[in-house]
């Protein structure tokens, strides 16, 4: 069996080039170089709305959080230059500076170039070789392992579900959340959020969706799944439930209850209905139904099953309410 290699030696500066370290209120941690100014990295390694951004120059340069998403371990940065002013015109003392210059490694003192991002398509499989790097005291480590899965699940600080992450086997030092994942040829393809057992790293996958993601953050919003108005029951006790009244323990999401203002109420969802699918995609239990909602459009399509009765389609407009 081949063991999957990578060339670090073409990848290394490239990948350092796009990689600083931060530290805010004591915890250090890394971050990826995004365009304007910008810093990703995640939102356990923010502490307050002030941080420091950390080069393996020595260079010490403050960095503005410009947002936070606690539930899915995500945050963004502005760094700021010598003189406390950061990307978006703001200087540290709350001051507008509008007629700033916009250039962007000139202005902001980060000597820094973003990583080209790997197509949406374009996940490893498998096997496939990456590189990881981390700079938690500002110098930029770069290693290099392979996928050990694209399937990875894993818990926020909040209980909030992360799913479909990419763990990898590069080892890397503690401090190594917010930093970079690429593939053999240099493109990002992930961000590591989180160290399990054995030294394996998950990353967040750099796609489409966290695109989206970051440029919600960097204006200040927090992104939000769209709302239905239920309440569920956890999965194990769901099919406990069903059982208990006679009826198959069929995989889904069983509703404890519904907003009598909400859209599901409105749509002709009741308590005790069973959802088990959204816009296509099979609903195993409560994390499958908020994983979907974060991706959803206005317009949902669910599959809902009343007791016995058959399975049967349900539009809901997330924007309805009864009132």
């Amino acid at each position: 069996m081949s063991v999957p290699t990578i060339d670090i030696t073409t990848l290394a500066d490239r990948v350092a080039a796009g990689t600083v370290g931060i530290r805010a209120r004591g915890r250090r941690g890394t971050a990826v170089v995004l365009p304007d100014n910008q810093l990703l990295t995640t939102a356990h390694n923010v502490r307050g709305d002030r941080v420091e951004v950390l080069l393996d120059s020595g260079v010490r340069l403050p960095a503005r959080v410009l947002g936070v998403a606690e539930d899915l371990d995500l945050a963004v940065l502005a760094v700021a230059d010598h003189a406390g002013q950061d990307h978006a015109g703001q200087d540290h003392a709350g001051q507008d500076h509008a007629g700033a210059n916009s250039a962007g490694t000139d202005r902001a003192g980060i000597d820094r170039t973003p990583l080209s991002w790997a197509p949406a398509d374009a996940v490893p499989s498998v096997g496939a070789a990456v590189a990881a790097a981390a700079a938690p005291d500002g110098v930029v480590r770069v290693t290099a392992g392979s996928v050990s899965t694209s399937r990875a699940r894993l818990r926020t600080a909040t209980g909030s579900p992360l799913a479909d992450l990419l763990e990898h086997t590069a080892p890397l030092p503690r401090g190594a959340s917010g930093g970079p994942v690429v593939d053999g040829e240099g493109r990002l393809v992930g961000m590591d959020v989180n160290r399990i057992e054995g030294g394996l790293y998950q990353a967040v996958r750099a796609d489409d969706v966290l695109r989206g993601i970051i440029g919600q953050l960097a204006q200040g919003e927090v992104p939000r799944p769209r709302r239905l108005g239920v309440q569920v029951v956890p999965r194990r006790r769901a099919a406990w439930l069903r059982a208990a009244v006679g009826l198959d323990p069929a995989e889904g999401v069983l509703l404890a209850g519904v907003d009598p203002e909400g859209p599901a109420a409105v749509a002709g969802l009741d308590r005790g209905d069973l959802l088990t699918a959204l816009d296509g995609a099979a609903l195993h239990g409560p994390d499958d139904l908020l994983l979907a909602l974060r991706n959803a459009g206005e317009q949902l399509q669910l599959i809902a099953v009343r007791g016995a009765d058959a399975p049967r389609t349900i539009d809901v407009d997330t924007r309805a309410l009864t009132n």
